[in-house]
């Protein structure tokens, strides 16, 4: 019996310097993989992943009785990077990366539907940046227990009293805003079993912090190397640096059992092209992700991410999206599909005082608003920070959904996360947004206990 796992292998180098380069942990991973691998006697396996492409547009195909991918392919000269043919009805569709002369010359808009837009550096993370960032010391600490032996990063005191966790303390009043105390004490399997994808600029795969709570790294993917170490590179503060691991270490504080999976499709400077979400979207749906995070967004529409939130939703599952920084009366792209996709959920940011943060997006396809202001989370070189933004409030309302999901080892529950919203229209500072606040802030109390009892 061999009981390590590749999952491990981030954490077993906690004494690497505060610089250490992706290629360092690809050298590492793949000794260590290696050497694990030789001792249990056992082959390598080869992983299938996908690669990004580089084509200037991708296309959006319907998909008539025996196509096949293959023949698309063959029909457009381009790549598919999504296929959903089952349990579509009339709106099965392809994606595809392709190249427009091609696509033109065969015709192929004939007697189905076809868009083509653009690709590269649509979609980014919409602006989020930390505030403040500071360094901390490690410490030992206890497992929760009941809950398995999972080790958390700690300072100037101890996270884990008497067996119950207890949150970073900066994120006291959001959490007892949303009543997740008595969320957490409702669910005690903490996210148990549950994966969140993770679609941003990676996450830094050693932080102490994040110990024991990624997915086996065969499911992990980068899609702006074009590797398997989506590690969340550079100088934090600058660019979208640190943005994946910021949101992986929120959605960790709300389900602390959650389990993460790692999917790069945003480089350094936190853009990524609409293909590269597309894949990630996919990737994240076939390798067993229950909610996929998506704290990123364009200001275009895209039939291709819709297709691709589609494909999840019908696969059972639920995608997260954040509302956007700018303060408009419209939200980023695909959050504004929301309305019309029983699976996703868009999120926009309040303030403690329940007003809507000033930077949040507003808009009739706005669902439900969540903390977003000044939130403590992981940052990249064993640091913590505070983070600002719709970006933020999206994985607690993940978080809040592999609280549910891991009670009853179901998918769903987007629906009961609106029913128990609790409306802040009322509130004066909130009136000129009238129409535009969905549903309210989340209740995660009440949301968890109202699905338990369904």
């Amino acid at each position: 019996m061999c009981p390590l796992q590749l999952r491990r292998l981030s954490v077993l180098h906690p004494t690497r310097g505060p610089h250490m380069s992706k290629l360092s942990l690809t050298l590492l991973a793949s000794l260590t993989s290696a050497l694990l691998l030789a001792g249990c006697g056992q082959v390598a396996p080869t992983i299938a992943r996908p690669v990004a492409t580089q084509a200037a547009t991708v296309a959006t195909v319907s998909i008539k009785p025996g196509d096949t991918p293959a023949a698309v392919e063959a029909m457009t000269g381009g790549k598919v990077l999504l296929w959903n043919a089952e349990g579509c009805d009339d709106h099965c569709t392809a994606v595809v990366s392709l190249t427009q002369s091609k696509l033109m010359a065969q015709g192929l808009n004939v007697g189905r539907h076809i868009s083509v837009e653009a690709n590269h550096n649509r979609v980014k993370n919409l602006g989020a940046r930390p505030i403040w960032i500071w360094s901390v010391g490690m410490q030992s600490a206890e497992p929760m227990r009941g809950l398995g032996a999972r080790p958390i990063w700690i300072w100037g005191g101890n996270l884990w009293q008497d067996g119950q966790y207890q949150p970073l303390p900066e994120n006291t009043a959001a959490w007892q805003q949303i009543g997740l105390p008595a969320a957490q004490a409702s669910a005690p399997n903490a996210g148990k079993s549950q994966v969140i994808a993770v679609i941003d600029t990676g996450v830094d795969l050693e932080h102490p912090a994040l110990k024991g709570a990624l997915t086996p790294a065969s499911t992990w993917l980068d899609l702006v190397d074009g590797d398997t170490l989506p590690q969340d590179d550079g100088e934090l503060g600058t660019g979208g640096v640190g943005h994946g691991t910021a949101v992986a270490g929120i959605a960790t504080q709300v389900a602390p059992m959650v389990q993460i999976m790692p999917v790069r499709a945003l480089g350094t400077d936190g853009s990524g092209d609409i293909s590269a979400v597309v894949q990630a979207i996919v990737w994240a749906v076939d390798h067993g992700a229950n909610i996929i995070n998506l704290s990123l967004g364009s200001n275009e529409a895209s039939e291709a991410l819709q297709s691709a939130v589609r494909y999840a939703d019908e696969k059972g599952v639920a995608v997260v999206a954040a509302a956007g920084n700018a303060g408009n009366n419209e939200l980023t792209y695909p959050a504004a599909y929301a309305r019309t996709s029983a699976g996703l959920l868009s999120v926009g940011s309040v303030s403690d005082s329940d007003v809507k943060s000033g930077f949040s997006n507003y808009a009739a396809s706005l669902e439900v608003l969540a903390p977003g202001e000044r939130i403590a989370t992981y940052a990249p070189n064993n640091k913590l920070a505070l983070w600002t933004g719709t970006s933020m409030s999206a994985p607690v309302v993940a978080g809040l959904l592999a609280l549910m999901q891991g009670e009853r080892q179901a998918a769903g529950g987007e629906n009961a996360v609106t029913a128990h919203a609790h409306d802040i229209s009322g509130i004066a500072l909130n009136q000129p947004f009238t129409g535009g606040l969905g549903y309210g802030r989340i209740d995660a109390a009440a949301t968890v206990l109202g699905w338990k009892q369904q």
